[in-house]
């Protein structure tokens, strides 16, 4: 190995692994890795903590090792991942608090306008909005549970979606939700796993009635956000607790998601939005130039 230097060769693997994932996976678990020894022909790379390392050569170091094989033209390089015993870190507890009332990081979200009052009714959307009004009035309906609201850009999903929140807000009952994107989970999730501590994630679909998701799309290849996503959603449906969906396209069109949860998305409702016709595209002109 006097024919390179290891901590440029890992530095290049690095690069090369940014290319080819996504930015989430390896921000989360390749970025702050280091080269740290070598032993015969296994180069020994240091991780944050021993959970990381572990994680990381299961998911990615069969590809680490081809990478670092191309770039090296050396056919017999190997790689040992290690990291310190993972320590626990703040509690989760103190991160997150969800009382009885609706957090106020939930309204934070909410667009003001996006009521049932401001959403125009016709017939491209009139089944979504039936939805969605009818679990907003009622939870956990058998018939509407899931609601997975599925259409294209700006037809109206985070409308209604909100609209059932500001709904549930505004009532003046004791009927809690959590409202959060997917890519918020997404996110969420990546820094339990970072601290070895799921309190957060469990937090977060706790103790409440309502549970709405955003662009439900963006779980797209997560396996590991799917997995625990899964678990908390047949929780809280075995519960009895509303679940509200929304998507891009319908459930059996997502990409690299588990057979089981496009199963689960389809046990509800599925109502779809459609480009609005003549008729509901005036309607929302005149909407808009009253407001």
């Amino acid at each position: 190995m006097d024919n390179f230097n290891p901590t440029d060769l890992w530095n290049m693997c690095l690069l090369e692994a940014e290319r080819r994932l996504e930015s989430t996976e390896f921000e989360a678990w390749l970025k702050n890795s280091t080269y740290e020894d070598i032993n015969g022909t296994r180069l020994v790379i240091r991780f944050r903590n021993s959970f990381v390392a572990g994680h990381a050569k299961d998911r990615f170091g069969n590809i680490m090792e081809e990478i670092i094989r191309t770039i090296s033209q050396r056919s017999e390089l190997a790689l040992q991942f290690i990291g310190d015993p993972a320590e626990p870190g703040p509690s989760a507890t103190e991160k997150l608090t969800l009382n009885r009332e609706p957090s106020s990081s939930n309204y934070s979200f909410l667009r003001s306008n996006y009521t049932f009052d401001h959403f125009v009714v016709g017939p491209s959307n009139q089944l979504a909005h039936a939805g969605a009004l009818a679990v907003s009035r009622d939870i956990g309906s058998t018939n509407y549970n899931p609601l997975f609201i599925y259409g294209g850009v700006g037809l109206g999903k985070t409308h209604l979606i909100q609209a059932i929140a500001h709904h549930l807000r505004q009532e003046g009952s004791k009927r809690t939700f959590r409202y959060i994107s997917t890519e918020l989970l997404v996110e969420t999730f990546i820094k339990c796993v970072l601290q070895n501590d799921y309190a957060l994630f469990r937090k977060l679909f706790h103790g409440i009635d309502y549970f709405l998701m955003d662009d439900i799309q963006f779980l797209k290849g997560k396996v590991e956000t799917q997995e625990a996503f899964f678990h908390r959603f047949n929780e809280l449906h075995q519960q009895g607790k509303q679940i509200v969906l929304t998507s891009d396209r319908p459930p059996h069109e997502l990409p690299d998601l588990p057979e089981r949860l496009i199963s689960r998305f389809q046990s509800g409702l599925v109502a779809d939005i459609k480009p609005p016709e003549y008729e509901t595209r005036l309607a929302i002109l005149q909407l808009l130039v009253r407001d």
